[in-house]
């Protein structure tokens, strides 16, 4: 009798399953009975008796699905009346903790019903002075954005840390030109307070009364409950 082919698995997930093939061979002249086939746990043999006749082959699958995360390493052993050759065969797999998902993909940061508002007011005050309105857009909006959430998550202080930076970042993607400002605000709980306070501030009454053309308003809540505000004019 002779048992030919590899039952190395290698690593296998916990809740998963792997095949390999074991082929028992008779190269005798009678036939080769075969009355059981032990495997240690673990290892699931497709066949486990039978007659194999003369010159004569059985393939068997052998299985291993593991339970738990170790080694389980052994013999596999077949029992037949055979007169010679080998009948055992080793095993060897290990059981592996499945991978952890992926974490999720981070949420995008999403416009709240104060960028519209205060944007809407802002245009409001510009076409009474005889000023066209300005153009809400996203890439002036994502800069607006990540100043008010670094302000809110106290990466920077409450100020324009960072404005040149921003406006790189603009102009890299719309281009020169653009006439680059910005008012920034904290603790109000009305868009029409803003631009109350806003109007109010000669500085940030240039900035709104201005030539730009376009711009991202962007109002975020701290954990704490304090809203902060950026609007770039670009």
């Amino acid at each position: 009798m002779s048992l030919t082919g590899s039952l190395t698995f290698g690593a296998v997930e916990i809740g998963r399953a792997s095949d390999l093939t074991l082929t028992i061979g008779n190269s005798g002249t009678g036939t080769l009975s075969v009355t059981g086939i032990a495997s240690p746990d673990g290892y699931a043999p497709s066949w486990t008796t039978g007659s194999i006749p003369p010159g004569g082959a059985q393939q068997v699958v052998v299985r291993f699905a593991p339970t738990s995360a170790r080694s389980y390493d052994g013999t596999l052993i077949v029992d037949a009346d055979h007169t010679s050759g080998t009948n055992t065969a080793p095993l060897s797999g290990a059981g592996v903790s499945p991978a952890p998902p992926p974490a999720p993909l981070p949420v995008p940061p999403s416009p709240t019903a104060y960028d519209d508002q205060i944007l809407a007011l802002v245009n409001d005050h510009r076409r009474s002075i005889g000023k066209l309105p300005l153009a809400a857009n996203q890439i002036v909006w994502t800069q607006a954005n990540g100043h008010s959430q670094n302000m809110a998550s106290r990466l920077v202080p409450f100020g324009h840390d960072g404005f040149d930076a921003r406006i790189a970042a603009i102009r890299a993607v719309l281009g020169s030109g653009g006439s680059a400002a910005e008012n920034v605000a904290m603790g109000y709980g009305s868009a029409a307070a803003v631009v109350s306070a806003w109007l109010g501030s000669a500085g940030h009454r240039a900035n709104i009364e201005g030539n730009a053309t376009r711009t991202g308003v962007s109002a975020v809540r701290s954990s704490d409950g304090v809203w902060y505000y950026t609007q770039v004019f670009y």
